[in-house]
């Protein structure tokens, strides 16, 4: 055993019960860390089907051709608790009602292209980009082919990265 009066003076460390001591506070600190995660994650995963389910229609700009007969819509979505989606384009006809409820996945331009606004012809004008993500689609459009009744015109861009 250890003399009491020589471990309080600093004489004399017990080295087995230190390294002990700090074991024990490690993995408590661990424990209480985990324990925390837990709770947050289960905090979460409860509350995740009414972050997850909910998409806001956020529009940002809605574009007539100069006949009026389309209109090109620039959105994206706020899904709340996750953040924003990409921003989509899609080529429409004019006077669609509900547009916010709706499926515009088959108003949708392909991935791959944006678009930028309408010639004096009344031709979609687009661009190509390169998108962050993968493209599960390749779909190649050029100047003059036809998009949901649309005719469309391919803008080349000046400074071309490669």
């Amino acid at each position: 055993m250890w003399n009491t009066e020589s471990i309080m003076h600093g004489k004399q460390r017990p080295r087995g019960l230190l390294k002990n001591r700090r074991t024990l506070a490690a993995r408590s600190i661990v424990c209480l860390i985990l324990i925390g995660m837990m709770g947050l994650l289960s905090v979460i995963s409860w509350n995740f089907s009414a972050y997850g389910s909910e998409k806001t229609f956020l529009l940002i700009e809605e574009k007539k051709s100069n006949t009026g007969k389309y209109t090109l819509l620039i959105y994206k979505f706020h899904i709340a608790g996750l953040g924003y989606t990409r921003i989509y384009w899609a080529v429409l006809p004019c006077g669609h009602v509900g547009r916010e409820r709706e499926d515009l996945s088959a108003y949708e331009l392909p991935e791959g292209y944006m678009g930028i606004g309408w010639s004096e012809n009344d031709e979609l004008v687009i661009e190509e980009w390169r998108p962050y993500y993968f493209m599960g689609r390749n779909t190649v459009l050029k100047t003059g082919d036809m998009f949901k009744g649309v005719r469309i015109r391919l803008h080349e861009k000046r400074n071309k990265r490669r």
